[in-house]
């Protein structure tokens, strides 16, 4: 099972936040998993493993100026968690959510949690909307093999900074190639089916970027007990074409 979903909050005060809070977030997901489920925490937080969930900086309805997220009470924000582990979606379904607390604290600041949307006829905010819901590995692998034809163009957005490793350096660039390999990795890894070894080859020979809006954006973060640090990663709309045109 897959899984997204968004935990909407309201400040209960005006507030100022510093515009990179995906960070806390993290945390406080994590201090909430730890106090449900300790072993699952446990795995979650291994420190060379790649994560099998991911969580949204604070979703804001104005972009942050100077660095800076301004807040009203009548403000609505969010936290998107996802998960594409089996048993970490069920946990999250079934045990996470309904024990979730009224009230949620980000960097010592208060929020009050309304109801989570799961479903995007629940979300009063349109740009939410393509961004929760639930889906299985085999339905995903069922919807591809029916297409007829296949498509000549697939169009991605990157609705978060992203950034790739590839050579031992961060490359902020949209290649086919690095796109595919890490959701390649990440499909075999949790999926009851695998893909094709071949992906990869093809992706970097048969598919190509057509067009793309993007733009870059800063990051900054900082490691337990390390310096802060900062990376830059783009955000925005890329359209790949198929040179060629093959069933995986």
């Amino acid at each position: 099972m897959l899984v997204s979903f968004i935990i909407p909050l309201r400040p209960e005060t005006e507030v100022q936040l510093p515009a990179g809070l995906h960070q806390a977030a993290h945390a406080w997901f994590l201090d909430r998993v730890r106090a449900l489920d300790h072993r699952l925490e446990q795995r979650l937080h291994q420190a060379h493993a790649e994560k099998p969930f991911t969580i949204s900086n604070l979703l804001t309805p104005r972009p942050p100026r100077q660095g800076v997220i301004q807040l009203q009470p009548d403000d609505l924000a969010g936290i998107r968690i996802t998960s594409y582990d089996p048993e970490l979606s069920a946990f999250l379904q079934e045990i996470f959510i309904p024990a979730l607390p009224s009230r949620v604290f980000l960097v010592q600041t208060p929020f009050v949690r309304e109801d989570v949307i799961v479903r995007p006829e629940q979300t009063p905010v349109r740009a939410w909307r393509d961004w929760v819901g639930a889906t299985t590995y085999q339905a995903l692998w069922a919807r591809v093999q029916r297409m007829e034809p296949l498509p000549s163009t697939l169009t991605l957005d990157f609705a978060s900074p992203t950034v790739f490793h590839s050579q031992g350096r961060l490359l902020p660039l949209p290649l086919p190639r690095l796109i595919f390999e890490g959701l390649a990795r990440r499909w075999n890894q949790h999926a009851p089916m695998t893909m094709h070894p071949e992906l990869r080859a093809f992706a970097e020979r048969a598919m190509t970027v057509e067009r793309f809006q993007l733009r870059t954006r800063e990051v900054q973060y900082r490691e337990k007990n390390a310096a802060a640090g900062r990376f830059f990663g783009f955000v925005g709309a890329c359209t790949l074409r198929f040179l060629r045109q093959e069933r995986f």
